[in-house]
């Protein structure tokens, strides 16, 4: 079958979609044997939630960010209190991150690609791993990805002028385009700026990574100014909402530091050597 033809890549991409779930759902329940103590405290939290817990931070486990935890409530209260419920959850954000980043890679580069890169997160350990426990953590890579999967398609839209999908053809490239206007193209970065927000709801990681996202706008203005001038208004409306999403939280955060022990715990090594002590290294 030929990758480029659309019947064709539907047709592959389904056998790796049903691979990718045969690989995830497999006695969930037993493998791996038992729950961790992570794994027990998520369940513990959605079991909470379920009776009246809501919270924006869960302190349980050293503290962290409540999304998955909230998640696994709402598929607990679907299926049952269950492991498989736990786990589940897990399983459903790695799909949703296998669907985005294909997503993406197709809307950058081709099917070809775009096929590969689904065929590694469907059967790669990492990927798999991760979907199988039932940890926050799987959260995060699925809610970037589709932020950085609707960020990348506004700025393409804008290079293009219209709705076609041009394969090979990079946002960064130069190009001749319309200004930018409230359109489809800003729900578009109004959607980017919806996932990014909730990232910090994910895991602790996300604090640094949305600055990916101001990077390539540098990035791209260094090589073009006119590129610069069009996307500007787009990625502002973005990180606006972003930050706007994650206030609360971080609000939360100011106001009750003693929240975050697990944090002041794992930083005790680096705060010693930037006062020069390097003994707890």
């Amino acid at each position: 079958m030929d990758l480029e033809d659309r019947v064709g890549f539907l047709a592959w991409l389904l056998l790796i979609l049903v691979t990718a779930v045969s690989l995830r759902l497999y006695q969930l329940n037993n493998i791996p044997p038992g729950l961790t103590h992570d794994e027990a405290d998520h369940g513990i939290t959605a079991v909470s939630i379920l009776n009246g817990a809501r919270e924006i931070y869960f302190t349980v486990g050293h503290g962290r960010e409540p999304l998955f935890d909230y998640a696994t409530a709402g598929f607990m209260g679907l299926v049952g209190q269950t492991v498989w419920a736990l786990r589940g959850t897990a399983v459903l954000f790695s799909l949703l991150m296998m669907g985005a980043m294909t997503a993406w890679a197709r809307l950058a580069f081709n099917n070809r690609v775009a096929l590969l890169t689904a065929a590694g997160l469907a059967v790669g350990f990492w990927p798999v791993m991760a979907a199988r426990q039932g940890l926050r953590s799987i959260t995060l890579p699925a809610l970037f990805t589709l932020a950085l999967f609707f960020f990348w398609h506004g700025i393409t839209k804008l290079e293009i002028g219209d709705w076609r999908l041009e394969s090979r053809k990079l946002p960064l490239a130069p190009h001749h385009s319309p200004t930018f206007h409230f359109s489809l193209f800003t729900f578009h970065f109004l959607l980017a700026g919806l996932f990014l927000g909730l990232t910090f709801y994910t895991y602790i990681p996300a604090r640094g990574l949305w600055l990916l996202f101001p990077a390539l706008i540098l990035l791209g203005g260094l090589l073009d100014r006119a590129w610069l001038r069009r996307v500007w208004p787009g990625a502002l409306l973005l990180l606006l909402l972003a930050g706007v999403l994650a206030w609360p939280l971080f609000a939360y955060l100011r106001a009750n530091p003693q929240a975050e022990i697990r944090l002041d715990e794992l930083s005790a090594p680096l705060t010693a050597v930037l006062h020069g002590d390097f003994s707890l290294l």
